[in-house]
């Protein structure tokens, strides 16, 4: 702990340092996909706030599944661990920043992957999804791309946000929103949710309550930087049958999987302008995770049974993280800096297997420092380079370089982009992969991934139309498996995905927008048999929003393929593909009143998320929300 405490402390004061010397407000940059500001990079889509709002999505799920090439799994229903499936890859290939903290647990079993159910909608502002290897800009588990979601910020202005909601299975939900002036250049918010999923899935049950503090200050007219701060504590209850186990369908065993995790993320940024070409941000942050959790048996069927476990893990990182940027005249842009992270988790936990009971524990730490640096440069009108590169170097492992180049050209007249671009990314092996005590193995060495990525854009009417087909291929190596026959994980599998974004955009009128995207990929693995379970080749969506000063509609079709799944009593299934309908409907009774109606799943599709596990059926939702 102590080492925490030295870590965290001088980052913070020299954050407020930076803020407090500083001759001029800025605005805080993005830093998805680039740590320049205004980008022209390739592969993201921005969900914005109107975007969020219109949805009245029941999670955050049903606002990521809008999203190309993303694909989302819930195995157990609510209370099940929520997985999204990036281009393909494996969920912990790619980073999940809240607020730009760095969210991902690498001491829990799926290896980093992050687990979207602690996240209210209710609460988020914007989210950004960057496609592509990323780690020259975030380091390790960047291999697929990253996930930035940003809550509501405080406002200058008081006022109260009051949502109420209930629905069918009795799912019901809670959320208040407080902003406003502390002082003349402080303000400051409070956010609180309380969820419960209900019972729409035999067996699963979800509760979450979070709540978050932010503050912001801009005294810009005593030439003092803008700091920002938060602080966001998130607890969730929740039960269901244990993965692979066949679910409500297919378990023999009918006993349910519980577990309680706490996850706590506070932060703080400071931006500095040095001069009109040279200006500067520090940003100091801290996260931490704990989950209990206690698994029943999986009883034998076509696979072994799978012995009952329990487990208590606790997960803290620190980061710190500085970084300069300088405008080099009309043509170039230049940034740096310096990024460090502290990582430490454990793990107390034991297998039974009836006649034994085994240990399954870890207690580790890792130390990561790296230097970045980007460029990018316009030789001509049109025509935009940009490279970046990173070396991390984690004091449990030699120093690792990761680069991205792209390149966009722009074509005024015509309303034409093209965009190129080549990356590439790398994992270190988790806690849990290192140092699990049964199936944990030290000798692991580094996953990396090398993407490739070409894409066009076309507008007309004046960007009232804008279309766009990107091409990708993305290689994965020393991919890390479970070997069965050292009962170990191992470094031996490859992976080639390759595949197509299509999307379209219609402005068809001032308040009728229709937008509709496709990803069609081909996943091959190199050893025989070998299948990436619940992702999809094919999946895409429809959707029809209309917005006047009063009502809001939107209608979402979402097209999924079929699927590889498995479970112990069944062994490898394929899961058959579906489409599914959902409405939102909204009117303003007054500036202050707004109603809405949501109906997932309009024409009751039924489809399993996997093996054994079905969906919750067509569920109405019904809500209120006042502004003072």
């Amino acid at each position: 702990m102590a080492t925490f405490a030295r870590f965290l402390i001088a980052p913070a004061l020299l954050t407020l340092q930076v803020a407090f010397a500083a001759p001029a407000a800025v605005e805080p940059i993005h830093v998805t996909a680039s740590r320049l500001p205004q980008p022209a990079t390739s592969g993201i889509s921005v969900l914005t706030a109107e975007d969020v709002t219109k949805r009245h999505g029941r999670s955050i799920l049903d606002l990521l599944v809008a999203t190309p090439s993303i694909a989302v799994t819930q195995a157990g229903g609510p209370g099940g661990f929520s997985e999204v499936f990036l281009r393909g890859a494996e969920s912990n290939f790619t980073v999940v920043l809240i607020d730009g903290v760095r969210v991902n647990d690498p001491s829990n079993s799926r290896g980093g992957g992050y687990d979207f159910s602690t996240i209210d909608s209710l609460q988020i502002e914007r989210i950004e999804v960057a496609r592509g290897a990323l780690s020259a800009v975030h380091g390790s588990d960047a291999m697929a791309g990253v996930i930035n979601i940003e809550t509501r910020r405080p406002t200058a202005e008081p006022s109260v946000v009051l949502t109420a909601e209930g629905g069918a299975d009795s799912f019901q939900r809670l959320a208040v929103t407080s902003s406003g002036p502390l002082s003349q250049t402080v303000y400051g918010g409070l956010k609180a949710a309380y969820t419960d999923f209900g019972d729409a899935v035999s067996g699963a049950t979800q509760r979450i309550f979070s709540m978050q503090t932010d503050l912001e200050l801009g005294a810009i007219d005593r030439g003092i930087g803008q700091v920002r701060a938060g602080l966001r504590h998130v607890k969730r209850d929740r039960s269901s049958f244990p993965d692979a186990s066949g679910g409500p369908l297919y378990s023999i065993i009918r006993d349910h999987e519980r577990a309680e995790a706490h996850e706590t993320t506070a932060w703080a940024h400071a931006t500095r302008k040095l001069s009109e070409r040279w200006s500067m941000d520090a940003t100091a942050s801290f996260f931490a995770r704990q989950e209990d959790i206690v698994t029943p048996a999986i009883a034998p069927g076509v696979f072994e049974g799978v012995p009952a476990a329990a487990s208590d893990s606790r997960f803290r990182r620190g980061q710190f993280t500085v970084t300069h940027r300088y405008t080099a005249g009309s043509k170039l842009d230049l940034g740096g800096g310096i990024d460090v992270l502290i990582e430490d988790g454990e793990r107390r936990g034991n297998m039974d297997l009836s006649f034994v009971v085994l240990p399954s524990d870890f207690d580790l730490e890792r130390l990561r420092r790296a230097a970045f640096l980007e460029a990018r440069y316009r030789p001509s009108v049109g025509i935009e380079l940009h490279g970046a590169l990173r070396l991390d170097d984690p004091d449990d492992d030699g120093a690792r370089g990761s680069g991205r180049l792209g390149a966009v050209y722009t074509h005024a007249p015509t309303g034409t982009r093209i965009h190129v671009s080549w990356s590439n990314g790398h994992k270190q092996p988790s806690f849990y992969a290192l140092g699990d005590t049964l199936v944990g193995n030290p000798n692991l060495q580094v996953e990396q991934s090398t993407a490739l990525e070409l894409g066009i854009e076309q507008s007309w009417l004046e960007d009232r139309l804008i279309g766009g087909l990107t091409a990708f291929r993305t290689k994965y190596e020393d991919l890390i498996d479970f070997d069965f026959a050292s009962f170990r994980l191992v470094n031996r599998s490859e992976a080639h995905i390759d595949g197509v974004e299509l999307s379209l955009l219609a402005r068809l009128t001032n308040a009728l927008t229709v937008r509709a995207f496709a990803t069609l990929s081909d996943i091959e693995l190199d050893a025989p048999g070998a299948v990436l379970l619940y992702r999809p080749e094919r999946h895409g969506g429809l959707e029809v929003a209309w917005r006047t000063n009063v009502w809001s509609a939107r209608a979402y079709a979402q097209v999924v393929g079929k699927r590889a799944g498995s479970s112990v009593p069944t062994g490898p299934r394929t899961l058959a593909g579906y489409e599914r309908v959902d409405l939102a409907l909204s009117r303003m009774l007054t500036e202050h009143w707004e109603l809405f109606l949501a109906l997932d799943n309009v024409f009751d599709e039924h489809y399993q998320d996997a093996v054994g596990f079905p969906n919750a059926g067509r569920q109405l939702r019904i809500g209120a929300t006042m502004r003072f």
